[in-house]
């Protein structure tokens, strides 16, 4: 919801045949970069983890086990400068930052929130998950947004927000883009 927002507002995510098309799970789509995601999956992978399995310890972005990925990156925003404000949306990345400050300047992260209790259930309903493994997942989520980014470069914004005042929480997210 809040990627759509972003795109309508003029955020630029990318042509729309790169973007994971709608689903019976997601009907106003999921606007998610397929080559962003790919990319996420693969960098996990290296690591020994994955969206649910979270790789243990820091990733260092410089790696040099990364370059490859690194290119592909680049490739894959060449040509997203010429528009004025553009980015992507990919949950795995909050997983994944340290290795995007090394392809992207400047980097800005707008994070949702959601009760954790509703995104373990969700995972439950959706992958079979338990309730542990759906909390342990959204704790590891949002300590790494904690600490691979410093206060000015992200903005959290509760899911929530949007039911009871969401032009005032569009409009401070904005801002902050």
């Amino acid at each position: 919801m809040v990627a759509q927002f972003l795109h309508r507002s003029g955020v630029y995510l990318g042509p729309d045949a790169v973007l994971m098309p709608a689903a019976s799970e997601n009907p106003d789509g999921f606007w998610e970069h397929l080559q962003v995601v790919e990319i996420n999956d693969e960098l996990l992978s290296l690591l020994g983890g994955g969206w649910d399995y979270p790789p243990a310890g820091p990733i260092a972005g410089d790696d040099p086990r990364f370059e490859t990925l690194r290119t592909r990156a680049r490739r894959v925003f060449a040509g997203f400068e010429e528009h004025p404000t553009w980015g992507w949306k990919d949950p795995r990345t909050s997983l994944t930052l340290p290795f995007w400050r090394e392809v992207v300047d400047e980097l800005q992260v707008v994070a949702v929130v959601r009760n954790p209790l509703e995104v373990a259930l969700s995972l439950r309903k959706r992958n079979g998950f338990s309730i542990e493994l759906g909390l342990a997942l959204w704790q590891a989520t949002y300590a790494l947004i904690l600490e691979t980014t410093t206060p000015d470069e992200r903005i959290f914004t509760h899911y929530d927000a949007y039911s009871g005042r969401p032009g005032e929480e569009f409009s401070r997210v904005l801002r902050f883009l």
